[in-house]
Parts: structure tokens; C-alpha cells; sequence
């Protein structure tokens, strides 16, 4: 997808986020436990405003330029009070906040250096893409607390599966936890293009953007997929074949956040 697009993405996706929110802020969200629809809008607006002055400031370095914004958005977040999320003005900041970042994203060239926890790519187009997968997932999360949820559009979804196999798979599977045995996964989107080969070796995972035969096949519409890797949709909700066993380890190799 071309930077355009994300920024386009943000765009509808945070409106139809902000659209449902309105609904109602103390529905529980379903697939987010212990969460409220309030709780998540100002989540996911906190996290605009922290990615806004990452790439507003050209923020580099870690110690010296990150973790001072970092100190200064918790006490922004203290400051509001525990109440925010149940307050009349918590939608109209949100909308704010996402045309804020929309208008800074935007405005930035996507090589343009800054700091990312994605080492490989430290660059603000690392930041459109990323947020626009943020608010797609979390507009479905909002939708699923009223019970009216529409699947994230084609081209983002397919783009999203690629994000969650070749950035966080890798970046999840760094830390402490199960290691792989050379175990491979096929996803294969039954939408349109989009097939990939996990392989889950000892050192991280081997993924590669073909149409191979897996230990497990996993099939589905592209917006399932990428709702089934962030743990939004349950296995029975995608087609498997081969080792279905195998599909349970999935997340034991490939930690949840």
C-alpha cells in the first residue's frame, strides 16, 4: 500500500471508530477483556497523540528524545483523571486527535528518520502503516461492544497480515518464550491475493510470500485473517486444514501482547 492509502485509512477508519463510540462509551468491548468502548477510544487516542509528536518532533533517540515524550504523556494522561473515559468531551478530543495525526502523518515524507520499537525500519512511513492497522483493528473492536461489526476493507486487511507475519510475529517471538521447531504455517487469504509461508525456526520466524504446502493451511477472508492473528476471532472462525492441532501453538510460539 502506498502512503496515501494509510493516511486514507486512518482517516475513514477513526471516524467509523469515533461513529460507533457514540453509541454508547460503557458497553464492554468483547474482545478486548476488562475494557469499555470509552476506555478504548482514549487508548487509542493516547496513542495518536504520543505517535503525533514522535514524528512532529523527529524524535531519534530513545533515552534522550522518546522517553521525555513518554513522561510527558503520562502526566497529560494523569492530569484528565480517571473519569475521562466516561466524559462527554472524550469523542470530540478523540476526532481531534486523529485529525491531528492525520494532518502530521500526512505532511511527513515516509523516510524521513525517527524512532520506532521496529529497529529494522526507523522511519515515519513505519508509523502510517502501523496506525492505520491500529484503528482498523480497534474500530472492529469498538463495532463488536454494539454488536455491528463490519470487516476491515480488502487491501488493508491483506496489508495488515503481512504487518502481524513479517513485523510482530518477529518482534514477538524475540522475547522469552516457546521456540519453534521448523514448524510451517500457510495463510492464504480466499479474497483476493495474499498467501504466506511461516516457517517458526529456532532463531525467529521464516516468512515468505508464496504459495507453498504448509503443516497447516490456514484460509480465510483477508479481514479474518488479520483479526484471527490479533486474537479477535477464534480458530473455528477460519478454514484450516492439515494439522489443526498444530494451529493451537500458533500463539504459544507466537506470544499475544
Amino acid at each position: 500500500m502506498e502512503r496515501d492509502e494509510y493516511i486514507e485509512a486512518i482517516r475513514r477508519e477513526a471516524g467509523m471508530m469515533a461513529a460507533s463510540a457514540e453509541d454508547g462509551l460503557e458497553a464492554d468491548v468483547p474482545s478486548c477483556p476488562g475494557w469499555t468502548v470509552g476506555k478504548l477510544i482514549q487508548h487509542t487516542g493516547q496513542t495518536y497523540e504520543f505517535v503525533t509528536d514522535i514524528v512532529a518532533t523527529g524524535a531519534r533517540d530513545e533515552e534522550q528524545d522518546v522517553d521525555p515524550l513518554h513522561e510527558r504523556h503520562l502526566e497529560m494522561r494523569k492530569q484528565r483523571g480517571a473519569d475521562f473515559a466516561q466524559s462527554s468531551e472524550l469523542i470530540p478530543w478523540f476526532r481531534d486527535r486523529a485529525a491531528r495525526l492525520v494532518e502530521v502523518l500526512d505532511a511527513a515524507d515516509p523516510t524521513e528518520p525517527v524512532w520506532t520499537w521496529w529497529t529494522p525500519e526507523q522511519q515515519t512511513s513505519f508509523w502510517q502503516r502501523r496506525m492505520a492497522h491500529e484503528t482498523a483493528v480497534h474500530r472492529w473492536d469498538t463495532q463488536s461492544a454494539h454488536g455491528d461489526t463490519q470487516p476491515i476493507e480488502n487491501r488493508l486487511a491483506v496489508d495488515g497480515v503481512d504487518e502481524a507475519l513479517t513485523v510482530h510475529a518477529p518482534e514477538r517471538l524475540s522475547e522469552p518464550g516457546g521456540k519453534g521447531k521448523g514448524e510451517t504455517f500457510h495463510f492464504h487469504c480466499t479474497d483476493g491475493d495474499g498467501e504466506w509461508l511461516v516457517r517458526i525456526n529456532a532463531d525467529g520466524p521464516d516468512v515468505r510470500r508464496e504459495h507453498a504446502k504448509g503443516d497447516v493451511a490456514i484460509r480465510g477472508t483477508a479481514s479474518d485473517l488479520v483479526l484471527f492473528l490479533w486474537q479477535r476471532l477464534p480458530a473455528s472462525a477460519i478454514e484450516t486444514r492439515g494439522d489443526a492441532i498444530l494451529l493451537d501453538r500458533w500463539f504459544e510460539l507466537i506470544p499475544p501482547e
